[in-house]
């Protein structure tokens, strides 16, 4: 695979990703008027602009007008896990027509998916957008990345773990999946070690986010999913409620715990979007 296996990923489930790469890159396949992320069909790229256009000028605006000090630069913003880089295109689409130009950074586990990434952007991004870093690297380490630096820093999916305990050791995703599910019907204290384990991955992705962004900007998660035994049409992820003072302070993030909000995905699939905003006190830098 064109990505160094992380400790994490049990059942190499990235490998599903990466079948129109091809296409993609040589311009043949035409992503705005297929099904988007794997979606169904009624799901394009531009109806998934359509529908959510609302929502990323609310969350990402705020935290891309011009500052003091800028000395010229255009606002950033850098997607964690970008896959093939359509919703980080799709994002700079809806804010240019805001009249926002940016500058385009972003990561991916696979680094098939960056190189698809830096071609569509190149390709497709609209005039007067600026192609920033693009590299591989895992959403939960990206200690390469500089901190502090991105007007918002955000991701479009966490993808959550697949049999946080381990239960099936050498079975299939789906296998996986099942023996979670046994779990939440049995509703007993493993299914609770199971979300704490999850709570914790999730939690990894948002420090790095938070630790990226710079002081006052925005930390934006989309299509954030619930906890698998809250909705096992779905793979996992956090409730609502977990998006508090409690969960800010347990893991440290350095953000105001009052300026987390949330909304229900416009995709209406269960799923919902958070942002918050990292505090604006500046870290000194680390000596060496």
């Amino acid at each position: 695979p064109s990505y160094q296996r992380a400790s994490w990923d049990v059942t190499d489930n990235m490998n599903r990703y990466g079948k129109d790469d091809a296409g993609l890159i040589n311009g043949s396949f035409d992503f705005r008027n297929s099904t988007y992320d794997d979606w169904d069909e009624s799901w394009t790229y531009q109806a998934s602009k359509d529908a959510l256009a609302e929502w990323k000028v609310r969350a990402f605006r705020p935290f891309l007008t011009p500052r003091e000090g800028r000395g010229g630069k255009i606002p950033s913003i850098y997607e964690s896990a970008c896959g093939v880089g359509l919703n980080l295109l799709m994002t700079a689409e809806i804010l240019a027509e805001e009249g926002v130009q940016l500058t385009l950074h972003g990561s991916d586990y696979r680094m098939g998916g960056v190189d698809v990434a830096r071609e569509i952007l190149r390709r497709e991004a609209p005039n007067g957008t600026s192609l920033g870093m693009l590299c591989q690297g895992d959403a939960s380490n990206l200690t390469f990345v500089p901190s502090d630096t991105f007007d918002v820093a955000f991701t479009g999916y966490i993808e959550p773990l697949v049999d946080p305990l381990g239960l099936v050791p050498n079975g299939t995703t789906d296998e996986r999946v099942e023996a979670s599910e046994g779990l939440c019907e049995q509703a007993g204290d493993d299914a609770q070690k199971e979300q704490r384990r999850q709570e914790d991955w999730f939690a990894k992705w948002v420090r790095e986010l938070v630790r990226m962004a710079r002081p006052g900007g925005g930390v934006v998660l989309e299509e954030v999913s619930l906890p698998l035994c809250e909705d096992m049409e779905d793979w996992g992820g956090v409730p609502k409620d977990w998006w508090n003072q409690e969960t800010v302070e347990r893991y440290g993030w350095d953000v105001d715990h009052k300026s987390l909000w949330l909304e229900d995905s416009a995709r209406k699939n269960g799923r919902y979007n958070v942002v918050m905003t990292k505090t604006k006190k500046q870290h000194p830098p680390t000596s060496h």
